[in-house]
């Protein structure tokens, strides 16, 4: 297995100081799951394996067609829209909405995702949440050749390119991370990123294993749990050749980091402007109160 994919397990609140100081220094993103166990996929993938029964069918052109659809009735709603090429700012409105497309939801913040990571996860003592953490992949993929294919040439930037190609059946196989163009108060609260497979032909996990120079299958679930579980202090010191890993958090410094994590500001209140953030908030803090009491009325 590649020396560039990497497990460790956070045991103590103070190993989570160390590695966010650590972290602060390079170009990281994140991605939380509430259940450690979850694979990487994206919202289109993981709709496909449970409700059209795998990717047999044609993926991609399912993909164009909701799109296509989308557009056809979005205007009839008051909301401001991309242009009608930038097909990765229509894939963002209609992930937002419910849609499923290709788009895995990241952030720039260790602790934003570690909120999103722990908010809905369980109290199972024997269960583990996890946050993946991968560096800029394009220090990697450089690209990938996005700018050689025909559709790409003179294209200003990745995002353009990207948005010409992705479609195309012979698309690089790779990952581009990046943010949109236009971006929401939520987004922006969020510190909001995507990492976008460019080929909508090969899956999620196949294309960042391309991406970060890993094995065949190296992401998939049972290949990671065949991986060392190694300390937050071995991690440090292997940071520099570490391409990505995942972060696992067991249930018992749930509480503690969320109480962290809101003392540091970071809540739903925060990341969810408006009375939604206020409401969602008020779960916490009831699990808050049912440990240290409730607070008298001021």
């Amino acid at each position: 297995m590649s020396e560039f994919l990497k497990v460790a397990k956070i045991e103590k609140l103070m190993e989570l100081h160390a590695l966010q100081a650590q972290l602060q220094r390079g170009y990281w993103h994140f991605r939380g799951h509430a259940d450690s166990d979850w694979i990487l996929e994206s919202s289109l993938e993981r709709f496909f394996n449970e409700r059209i029964g795998g990717v047999s069918l044609e993926k991609n052109m399912a993909e164009q067609t909701m799109l296509r659809e989308f557009k056809k009735e979005a205007h009839n709603y008051d909301h401001t829209f991309p242009e009608s090429e930038d097909v990765l700012g229509w894939f963002a409105i209609m992930q937002h909405y419910g849609c499923p497309t290709r788009l895995l939801d990241i952030t720039r913040s260790l602790y934003i995702a570690l909120f999103f990571t722990l908010e809905n996860a369980t109290s199972e003592s024997d269960r583990s949440s996890a946050v993946w953490v991968f560096s800029d992949p394009v220090s990697y993929y450089q690209d990938a050749g996005i700018y050689n294919h025909d559709k790409t040439k003179g294209a200003s930037d990745s995002l353009t390119a990207m948005n010409r190609v992705c479609f195309e059946p012979d698309a690089p196989k790779t990952v581009l991370a990046t943010e949109m163009r236009r971006r929401n108060l939520r987004m922006s609260c969020q510190q909001g990123w995507f990492l976008v497979p460019v080929s909508g032909q090969e899956t999620l996990r196949q294309q960042l294993s391309i991406a970060y120079g890993l094995g065949e299958g190296e992401l998939e679930a049972e290949s990671i749990k065949q991986k060392e579980v190694i300390a937050i202090d071995q991690l440090l010191s292997e940071l520099p050749g570490t391409r990505i890993f995942k972060l696992e958090i067991p249930s018992s410094l749930r509480i503690d980091i969320l109480d962290h994590l809101r003392r540091c500001n970071v809540n739903a209140h925060q990341l969810f402007p408006g009375l939604d953030g206020l409401a969602r908030s008020l779960k916490f803090r009831c699990e808050e109160w049912q440990r240290f009491g409730i607070p008298e009325e001021q």
